[in-house]
């Protein structure tokens, strides 16, 4: 027997950031029946989430440190401005407080207090990362390609990585060298990791520029988590949220029906148009049957799941599909390795550059490594030349892992992109962890390693492994939104552009990727859904006018 059918005035469809900013803003208002409706059984938050790991004793008479590990939003990006700031700045103050006490750095993570260490077949060697010509030269051209003034605005090339290569060329005229084109790859792969973009051959020239920074510098909770904006946002909403999860599968605010939170309910259509609605009235369905009507929803899942294209009945209108489909959205995985030994000696934060094990003469001097102009740019993702001397199962691992950075000194933690951040959630932790560690070896002599990748009698015992899997869930797809190549700044504009059906009801659009400026950021989440909340707030009070007032319609 089917459900009887609810009826809310808003319908939230997702319970991330957005969809929270959203519940929390309408909740203000408090003069409307809203109903949040999240897929994930457990956890708010969307793509944020901490992992928890408490102290215990070890085999060898140690007592691990807790772990704090943000599995998703890592920053609060910039002060100036920033909506997230202003919910988690009792936090932020906490975490520097603490910094002080340490005299920890403020933000080991910062890009200007790391250095690159080396590995390759020589012995792991380091250095500051501002002595590297390569790297420093691309963030440079990533900034100019930024500011879009006329060079980038006339450039003929359509990418990022292809106006990149021309620059180098321009300012020096010779291909790298093997230190330099290590530099840059780990400049690549850096750029990647904070855009989404599986390489920069990925990313739109011309729209780069879109993206807007906020002042105030970056800020982690590494010992509150990033969880802690989940938190706030849904204990103001009158629900009772601790670690992003809240009490009870099925939560009503202080009693109150008319604001309502259900946990685990998958929507599986949303139907917006059509002899079926009600006057004025969308209807959400979801996978256990359950059936919601409302008058305005909010759809604030992943551009993963809107590139689906099977979630609206009928199907959104073409310009709208086609602009989410030109839309980039990335793969990025983190790992968190921990250790049963202290790991003395271990970067706070590092870039890792792998060091070619062929002769520098000869690999430079081939076809594909000549001055990178054009398409003839080193596809180094692609290649396996540099990596002979591994074990086969491992040549997947070198190309794309580029940072470790230290939580504690018993745990090290690692950013992966593109077809690697897929291996990474597609192996068997065990394996994972043991490629890994092989790999890590080369850069970081304290961590010992056999020659028999099989033989781990040297290794420090890995006490466990734990990784995200943004990329394999299937309510979200993915990490964050980037400009594609082809995609256009006012493709976020339409991607957010509501929608009327023809009953009368509203579709309107929240996350992260329908924002213009912020896209990718907690802070373009929460502002989206404000700004869809106001919308909202503003339809229902004109429906409600066309209802009191019919002979003024």
């Amino acid at each position: 027997m089917a459900q009887p059918r609810k009826f809310f005035d808003v319908i939230i469809v997702g319970g991330g950031v957005a969809g929270l900013a959203a519940a929390r803003h309408l909740r203000s208002v408090g003069r409307h029946r809203v109903l949040l409706l999240e897929a994930n059984p457990s956890h708010l938050g969307g793509r944020v989430r901490t992992l928890r790991l408490p102290p215990g004793p070890s085999d060898s008479n140690r007592t691990f440190p807790a772990t704090v590990f943000d599995l998703g939003a890592t920053w609060v990006h910039g002060k100036e401005g920033n909506p997230i700031y202003e919910v988690v700045e009792e936090e932020i103050a906490g975490e520097q407080e603490r910094e002080e006490r340490l005299g920890t750095p403020s933000n080991p993570d910062a890009i200007e207090t790391r250095e690159i260490w080396y590995s390759g077949t020589e012995e792991p060697s380091k250095a500051a990362m501002s002595s590297s010509l390569a790297f420093m030269a691309l963030r440079e051209y990533m900034a100019e390609a930024s500011d879009f003034e006329d060079a980038v605005k006339n450039a003929p090339e359509e990418s990022v990585r292809e106006f990149c290569a021309r620059r180098w060329n321009e300012d020096h005229g010779r291909p790298f060298t093997r230190d330099e084109k290590a530099d840059w790859m780990c400049g690549e792969r850096l750029e990647c990791s904070i855009s989404g973009s599986p390489h920069l051959g990925a990313m739109d020239l011309k729209t780069y520029h879109e993206y807007r920074e906020l002042l105030g510098g970056d800020f982690p909770l590494k010992t509150f988590g990033m969880d802690s904006v989940v938190d706030r946002l849904g204990n103001e909403c009158g629900w009772s949220v601790k670690h992003g999860v809240p009490e009870g599968k099925e939560s009503a605010a202080s009693g109150d029906e008319l604001f309502q939170l259900l946990m685990g309910k998958e929507v599986s259509k949303i139907t917006w148009s059509g002899d079926i609605l009600e006057p004025g009235r969308a209807m959400v369905s979801c996978a256990d049957g359950s059936e919601f009507c409302a008058a305005v929803v909010i759809v604030t899942v992943s551009v993963g799941v809107l590139k689906h294209g099977a979630l609206f009945q009928p199907p959104l209108p073409a310009v709208k599909q086609s602009a989410i489909d030109r839309m980039g959205f990335g793969a990025v995985a983190k790992v968190l390795l921990q250790f049963d030994q202290p790991l003395d000696g271990a970067p706070l934060a590092a870039f890792l550059a792998w060091r070619s094990c062929l002769d520098e003469q000869d690999r430079f001097q081939s076809a594909d490594f000549q001055p990178i102009s054009g398409q003839r740019y080193p596809q180094e993702l692609e290649q396996k030349a540099d990596f002979l001397e591994l074990d086969e199962n491992l040549k997947w691992l070198v190309p794309d892992l580029y940072s470790a950075s230290s939580v504690s000194k018993y745990d090290l933690q690692f950013w992966f992109t593109g077809e690697s951040a897929l291996k990474v959630e597609s192996l068997p932790l065990e394996v994972l962890a043991a490629q890994l560690t092989h790999v890590l070896s080369r850069y970081f002599s304290q961590i010992r390693v056999s020659p028999n990748l099989d033989d781990t009698a040297k290794l420090p015992k890995k006490r466990a492994i734990y990784r995200s899997s943004w990329n394999t869930n299937p309510f979200i797809g993915g990490a964050y939104s980037f400009p594609a190549v082809g995609a256009r700044g006012e493709d976020h504009d339409t991607i957010a552009a509501g929608l009327t059906g023809s009953s009368g009801c509203h579709i309107l659009f929240a996350g992260e990727v329908t924002h213009r400026h912020f896209y990718s950021t907690m802070h373009g989440a929460f502002l989206s859904g404000v700004r869809e909340a106001e919308a909202a707030v503003s339809l229902l009070t004109s429906m409600a006018h066309k209802r009191t007032n019919p002979s003024n319609c």
